[in-house]
């Protein structure tokens, strides 16, 4: 599983669309820092692609708590 962390839904669909046209993974598109913390506890995802600027929380801001949760 991918997780695209994109609050613009156009790019966000974009890339949703690439990913699942040339991987075999399955994509899951989060407009959100706070709904990807949520949903990451429940998913283990392969990677990660997180836009630097989100609303409420940016990339590098979510990708410390996502550290803290892995710890």
């Amino acid at each position: 599983m991918i997780l695209v962390v994109e609050d613009d839904a156009a790019i966000g669909n974009l890339i949703i669309q690439a990913l699942l046209s040339e991987t075999p993974y399955q994509a899951l598109l989060i407009a959100d820092g706070f709904q990807t913390l949520k949903i990451i506890r429940d998913i283990n995802p392969q990677l990660l692609l997180l836009d630097y600027q989100l609303p409420r929380m940016n990339g590098i801001e979510l990708d410390d708590q996502i550290s803290e949760i892995e710890e």
